[in-house]
């Protein structure tokens, strides 16, 4: 991972992090790979793509011993998890990225997290071929999905789609480059 972190195209390590949820790994394995996955990312002084589903306290634990070593951060993506995580990331200065998900008729624990998320940390992403959002629910996911993702995320934040679109743009551009 490290040699090929140096490649001049490589502008974020990632997706790392830990997943819980079908414990197709131990967790002991996940924390170790998790930590040094992030090791690698202080020592190249790149940004982050984080994955953390059902590991909240661990997830949180590991990034505020390496938060201050990480000057670029990051995102935390397809944010599922609690608003105490959210706002621990988000004061560590992590993105969100938001996808289909927001727009889940059951997702209100998703929206109130982007209406918690200040605007400029606020990241859209589609995780495709996955969590396609409504109404095309059942069908991969395509980056040509992206603007029912904004929408909804538009209307949760109570403003125009094209404020939106602009943040999220300038967001991207500042978290990767």
């Amino acid at each position: 991972m490290r040699a090929g972190a140096g490649h001049a195209k490589v502008v974020a390590i990632g997706e790392i992090g830990l997943d819980y949820f079908y414990e197709h790994s131990d967790r002991p394995a996940q924390l170790a790979a998790f930590e040094a996955q992030l090791q690698i990312a202080c020592d190249l002084d790149l940004p982050v793509v984080i994955h953390t589903r059902e590991a909240d306290e661990d997830t949180q634990s590991i990034l505020a011993n390496f938060s201050s070593l990480l000057p670029k951060k990051g995102v935390i993506h397809s944010f599922t998890s609690s608003l105490a995580l959210a706002e621990f990331c988000l004061g560590e200065g992590f993105a969100l990225g938001f996808n289909g998900i927001a727009t889940f008729n059951r997702a209100d624990n998703v929206r109130e997290v982007v209406a918690a998320t200040p605007l400029n940390q606020l990241l859209l992403e589609t995780d495709a071929p996955y969590l396609t959002p409504v109404p095309y629910r059942g069908r991969p996911n395509a980056p040509k999905y992206l603007p029912f993702i904004a929408q909804s995320i538009a209307q949760t934040k109570g403003i125009e789609i094209e404020e939106l679109l602009a943040q999220a743009r300038e967001n991207s551009l500042r978290t990767f480059f």
